[in-house]
């Protein structure tokens, strides 16, 4: 379908469910909210891709495979998925000895999990409900990224600016962004000014030597939504 079409069935989807009116303002009125609330976490998760411009498709099921040990295994599926096929996953679980679990996610998809998977349940799987199952490939994917240091040689450097107010992006403290006084010697971190927090970022570090220092602004659209 084309996104003209997308960003309309999502709207209409918002109204059916009541979820339209419980909004208001500018979200109320926007034509995009919608997709961004009920389709982009589809997109994000690979449950729908784009075959060609301004044209989306649904992906059919899949399963990704994690290795937790030598005797354990989990398998995550992710493609369009459906109440009918929840009960056909929970019926092959059933008969296999396996757990089916769903977990929900803030704007994302449920996700469906199935613990115990030997090599039992996933035969039952491709044979019973054709569902292809591939290995987990996410620890080579993330080792063929450059590290941070990398990704910044190649930005432009440029000044921390020295008034506003700004927050600071803590992982020690359960990820979030903590508001922050300038103040010298400022930590190295990311940083996003508090009055325009969807704008840009800024992340800033300490020379090796001790003695500069190096502020990069994540300007780009992709690069700034990395970062936030």
């Amino acid at each position: 379908m084309s996104t003209t079409t997308l960003t309309l069935n999502c709207r209409r989807l918002a109204e059916s469910t009541g979820m339209l009116a419980q909004v208001q303002g500018a979200e109320k009125l926007s034509q995009s909210h919608w997709r961004y609330q009920l389709f982009d976490p589809l997109y994000r998760l690979g449950h729908v891709e784009q075959i060609a411009q301004d044209r989306w498709m649904l992906i059919p099921p899949v399963a990704i495979r994690t290795v937790v040990n030598e005797n354990r295994s989990v398998l995550r599926l992710y493609g369009a998925r459906s109440t009918s096929l929840w009960q056909q996953f929970h019926t092959v679980c059933q008969t296999c000895g396996a757990t089916l679990s769903q977990t929900g996610q803030d704007n994302g998809p449920t996700r469906w999990q199935i613990e115990m998977a030997t090599d039992d349940v996933l035969a039952a799987l491709e044979q019973a409900l054709s569902v292809e199952v591939y290995p987990d490939r996410s620890d080579e994917l993330l080792a063929s990224l450059p590290t941070l240091a990398q990704a910044i040689a190649h930005l432009e450097p440029c000044q921390f600016p020295q008034h506003g107010q700004w927050e600071q992006f803590c992982p020690a403290s359960q990820l979030h962004w903590q508001p922050i006084q300038l103040r010298q010697p400022l930590p190295e971190g990311l940083y996003r000014p508090r009055e325009q927090s969807n704008y840009a970022c800024f992340i800033f570090e300490r020379h090796p030597d001790g003695k500069g220092t190096t502020t990069v602004l994540l300007d780009q659209p992709e690069l700034n939504y990395v970062a936030r």
